[in-house]
């Protein structure tokens, strides 16, 4: 997946019908790569169409999908009494607060616990199960950590998955190399002609000022003893995150 686009699946693409044409849809998480952290939207938030002091359209984002709800605008909440309509209250000519009616109370929904926006959600929006690249600019694209974001017990918050503190681990026979390669990244060095032979000839780790550094040669003729302790290994490149 491309990392340049910084946003590589729409909001409206998030949903994918089963496959042969059945099925329950699916929720896809959506890739954002971008220099700033994405904004997060949560269910219950509100998306308001505003024209002048008219409200034009209201939705609540609901199970990962902006929905349309029922509703009406004005000066005064204190009008509302249809159980389930919401309203969009205008203070001097401006949206300040979205109310909706339940159980025979009227109750400000955002702002407040859930947020509400106008006209447009931020274009870096991510939701529960999204995930951030975060790069350095969208020019050289450099990443620096992948991020989820993940539910919490009362909020959703990003988890790193990746970060240029974890090294990455390259198994192969040929010496890995280009600006790829970060500091402090180990190279188990496969021997063999084979794809099946996987021997170990030698574990290597980069250093920035000598390159490929042995760490261990194992081996009946070899010597040192060598642990790595990794929770995430990514393989990642400008181009492409694996």
């Amino acid at each position: 997946m491309p990392i340049p686009n910084r946003n590589v699946r729409a909001q409206s693409d998030k949903r994918m019908d089963g496959l042969n044409g059945g099925g329950t849809p699916a929720n896809l998480p959506k890739i954002i790569a971008s220099p700033t952290r994405p904004t997060v939207v949560i269910d219950g938030d509100c998306l308001a169409m505003v024209s002048g002091t008219t409200l034009t359209a209201l939705k609540r984002l609901t199970s990962g999908e902006w929905t349309d709800v029922p509703f009406d605008y004005g000066t005064n909440p204190g009008t509302l009494h249809t159980e389930g309509t919401y309203y969009g209250w205008f203070n001097n000519g401006v949206l300040v607060a979205i109310y909706v009616y339940e159980n025979n109370t009227i109750k400000q929904v955002a702002p407040g616990a859930n947020s509400f926006y106008i006209d447009e959600v931020p274009t870096d929006e991510a939701s529960v199960g999204d995930y951030w690249l975060n790069i350095d600019n969208l020019q050289s694209c450099n990443l620096y950590q992948v991020q989820r974001l993940e539910q919490g017990e009362t909020t959703p918050g990003w988890t790193t998955l990746y970060n240029v503190a974890v090294p990455v681990v390259y198994v192969q026979a040929t010496e890995p190399s280009g600006a790829g390669v970060k500091p402090n990244a180990w190279w188990i060095q496969a021997g063999g002609q084979s794809f099946y032979d996987k021997t170990i000839v030698s574990v290597k780790q980069y250093e920035a000022n000598y390159g490929w550094v042995t760490r261990c040669t194992p081996g009946g003729s070899g010597s040192g003893d060598l642990t790595i302790n990794i929770d995430y290994a990514i393989v990642v490149d400008k181009g492409n995150v694996i």
